[in-house]
């Protein structure tokens, strides 16, 4: 399996974002733990699994669509780097 490694700010991103929900509403916030997990096991195990279409717009930029966000990343050798925004909330 390929190692999913991710970025501080995107990291800042995911408790900024859950704990936002777990005030207003606990089960979108367990609803959005469960996304970032699957989105980190999709990358482990298809590490191209994401698209060039959406999010990122740099070369070798691929973007994991999972529920309603956007999951940014990079493959470096072995190993898939979330970047600086790897999480941006789709339109819904």
């Amino acid at each position: 399996m390929t190692r999913v490694k991710v970025s501080k700010d995107a990291a800042d991103f995911v408790r900024s974002e859950a704990a936002y929900l777990r005030r207003r509403n606990p089960h979108a916030a367990r609803s959005f733990a469960d996304t970032v997990r699957r989105a980190k096991e999709v990358l482990r195990t298809f590490v191209d699994a994401g698209n060039v279409t959406h999010g990122l717009q740099i070369d070798g930029g691929l973007t994991l669509v999972v529920d309603a966000y956007l999951f940014d990343y990079m493959r470096e050798d072995r190993d898939v780097n979330s970047s600086q925004s790897a999480m941006v909330e789709c339109f819904s």
